[in-house]
């Protein structure tokens, strides 16, 4: 995790299924939630809580066309590179095989 440290630069996750956000904000020390609202953030994710629940924990690729971006693209590519909440005890899969969509029944993994 060392490599998520770094001048005061924030990522917003921001539902659109509700009015939810949650802040990660990157400090020299480290990094964490954050629960100001500042007026600005340096990048920005959307979607909805699904997704970004997918997505957070590896489920779901950053570049899925059901999340939309703002601000800086290489921070939030950086974070998710970087970040041990990706659930990297197995590789991604597919979001409707992670949704457990189709005929191919639940998934499960090692």
């Amino acid at each position: 995790m060392a490599n998520l440290r770094g001048p005061d630069r924030t990522i917003r996750f921001r539902t659109t299924d509700g009015e939810d956000t949650w802040l990660v904000r990157f400090r020299p020390d480290g990094f964490g939630l954050d629960t100001s609202h500042p007026a600005s953030d340096t990048a920005a994710v959307r979607g909805t809580t699904a997704d970004l629940l997918l997505l957070v924990h590896g489920r779901l690729p950053y570049r899925a066309e059901s999340l939309a971006h703002e601000g800086d693209e290489h921070l939030p590519a950086h974070w998710f590179a970087n970040s041990a909440f990706r659930g990297r005890a197995w590789p991604p899969v597919p979001a409707d095989e992670a949704r457990g969509g189709g005929d191919k029944g639940p998934v499960s993994r090692p």
